[in-house]
């Protein structure tokens, strides 16, 4: 069995040796007519492109679009957001040449998924465990959505960690 360890960080996820033979991955989606880009592939689509790449994700994932702190980055991002049916913000792209929405959980499901298959290039072998550390200012909810990212890419969360290496129940 093998299990990667993921940490939700700051600036983006910390990683085995990536394709860029780095171990660090922004946590940037990018999108275009043709195809979508993830990490550091995202980020030098973002000067080109701002309006279809989606950044600080992570820190709107389990909040509702009328929470102030999600009000608060809004003015800041280059995409447009709106309310989402169940209440949370709703990033908007054009990706295939079509308008498309994402969830937040939808978007870190993706930067995960490309992540799984850094792992498994570095390891040779399927990973499904994972452990994921996530920031200790992180609500019930927000934990809840990280859960929900996770399954996006078939992976399969051990444990959530605390930045500082406190295990959650």
């Amino acid at each position: 069995m093998s299990v990667v360890g993921i940490d939700l960080r700051q600036h983006g996820f910390d990683v085995l040796w990536t394709d860029e033979s780095k171990r660090e991955t922004p946590a940037l989606v990018a999108f275009n007519e043709k195809q979508r880009f993830i990490g550091i592939a995202a980020s030098a689509s973002f000067t080109v492109n701002p309006k279809n790449t989606i950044v600080q994700i992570k820190r709107s994932i389990g909040h509702l679009y009328c929470d102030p702190e999600v009000h608060q980055d809004i003015r800041n991002l280059p995409f447009s957001i709106t309310k989402g049916p169940n209440g949370s913000p709703l990033p908007h792209v054009q990706y295939l040449r079509e308008a498309r929405s994402f969830s937040p959980a939808e978007v870190v499901g993706m930067v995960l998924s490309s992540l799984k298959g850094s792992a498994e290039k570095n390891l040779q072998t399927h990973v499904t465990d994972c452990v994921i550390g996530i920031s200790i200012f992180f609500k019930e909810i927000q934990r809840h959505a990280v859960l929900d990212a996770t399954a996006i890419p078939g992976l399969c969360p051990l444990r959530l960690m605390h930045e500082l290496t406190t295990p959650l129940p």
